[in-house]
C-alpha cells in the first residue's frame, strides 16, 4: 500500500520533529477496505499506524487526517495492483 507521512500537532509530533530534524512526525501505511461491514466509501480508507497509547492499530482515514497538519502520500512506482 502507499505510505502516509504526517506532521502532527501533539506534543510527541513536535519531540519528534525537534529531535529528528524531520518534516514528518509520524507515518502510517494506507490497506484500503479491509473491514467487511464497512457501509460508505469514506469509511472504506483504512490506515494502519503505530500508537504511543494504543500499538498497533487500524484507523479509518476521515478519522486520522483530523489531527494532523500536513500530509503526503508515497507511492512505489512497480507497485501495483
Amino acid at each position: 500500500g502507499d505510505v502516509l507521512l504526517v506532521a502532527g500537532n501533539s506534543r510527541i509530533s513536535i519531540a519528534i520533529h525537534y529531535l529528528s530534524q524531520s518534516s514528518w512526525s509520524h507515518s502510517a501505511l494506507y490497506v484500503g477496505d479491509v473491514f467487511e461491514s464497512v457501509t460508505t466509501d469514506e469509511d472504506a480508507r483504512v490506515l494502519v499506524e503505530a500508537d504511543v497509547n494504543e500499538g498497533i492499530r487500524a484507523i479509518h482515514l476521515s478519522a486520522y487526517s483530523a489531527s494532523h497538519i500536513a500530509e503526503t502520500i508515497l507511492r512505489t512506482r512497480w507497485l501495483q495492483r
